[in-house]
């Protein structure tokens, strides 16, 4: 794993992951992609055993996400099944609709 001044040495994992319940609590996250604002897509891909390619087809469309990978980044995040399924789900509904409000 590469050295990082974000690795808590006690997890061995970015410390950043500990950011997302509170901001989840708070609600500065509200749908999958904006876990990218405060943990970089590249160390999420990594951690999840992921290309980065794989990875931004996946946050393309978000139906291809099995549960296994989205329970597993449920895990490094902190948060529940059912949080990372309905950010999941808000990540769906607004990819349905498209960046300008019209559904596709």
């Amino acid at each position: 794993m590469p050295k990082s001044s974000h690795i808590d040495p006690a997890t061995g994992k970015d410390s950043r992951y500990a950011l997302i319940p509170v901001l989840l609590e708070d609600g500065k996250i509200e749908r999958l992609s904006d876990i990218f604002k405060f943990v970089p897509k590249t160390i999420v891909a990594r951690d999840m055993g992921i290309s980065l390619g794989q990875w931004d087809k996946y946050m393309q469309k978000i139906v291809p996400f099995t549960l296994k990978r989205l329970f597993r980044l449920a895990e490094l995040c902190g948060i529940t099944e059912r949080q990372v399924l309905d950010l999941a789900m808000a990540e769906r509904e607004h990819q349905k609709r498209g960046f300008n409000g019209a559904k596709t």
